[in-house]
């Protein structure tokens, strides 16, 4: 065992010791109602700062930007791969605008550029700091953008628009739109007018 296990065992103990201490003798001296009164709150207290301890140490609320290198630590994928793989997916996107396409996944992102979707998901977390959905959101919201702000913006429909940039439905553009451009399609239209 390791001795921080110890550690939780020995604390343990001492809380469990002093709620029989505070047990029997708030039972001996105050009886009933004041008795729990004081066991209750030790246990609340002891509650509380478990939280407090367990939340203060938890790496959930940090920001985390070293993610994906801790994710793909063991990983063997070298410096050069890595440029490679990177070159060809931002071909497949910017050149052949793959993301437009409704079914894409991770699957079918590694099979069109002929490598693993482990190795294509290891290069989208590190070099583009984004997991699989926001990096492909990324693309079809900033040619919804481009759409939204032209010239021609009023000649297409808010769905119409999604599915030209790859989405299957408008709540699913709207959500992702709003998330990354901070309003919806619609209201970033009316702005650009």
């Amino acid at each position: 065992m390791k001795s921080h296990d110890l550690g939780h065992y020995r604390n343990s103990v001492i809380h469990f010791a002093i709620v029989l201490i505070i047990f029997t003798t708030v039972k001996i001296q105050f009886g009933r109602d004041l008795g729990d009164f004081f066991i209750a709150s030790y246990i609340a207290l002891i509650m509380y700062f478990t939280s407090f301890a367990i939340i203060s140490r938890s790496t959930f609320f940090s920001e985390n930007t070293t993610r994906g290198v801790e994710k793909y630590g063991k990983s063997n994928l070298m410096e050069g791969q890595k440029e490679k793989i990177w070159m060809k997916l931002q071909a497949l996107m910017e050149t052949e605008k793959y993301y437009r396409s409704n079914n894409v996944s991770l699957v079918s992102v590694a099979e069109k550029t002929g490598e693993t979707p482990h190795r294509v998901s290891q290069v989208i977390n590190e070099r583009f700091e984004k997991n699989f959905f926001w990096w492909l959101a990324s693309y079809r919201v900033e040619e919804a953008k481009e759409l939204l702000s032209g010239e021609d913006r009023f000649k297409y429909k808010i769905e119409e628009i999604a599915e030209m940039v790859g989405y299957n439905s408008k709540s699913s553009f709207n959500k992702a739109f709003k998330e990354m451009v901070g309003q919806t399609p619609a209201k970033f239209r009316g702005l650009s007018v």
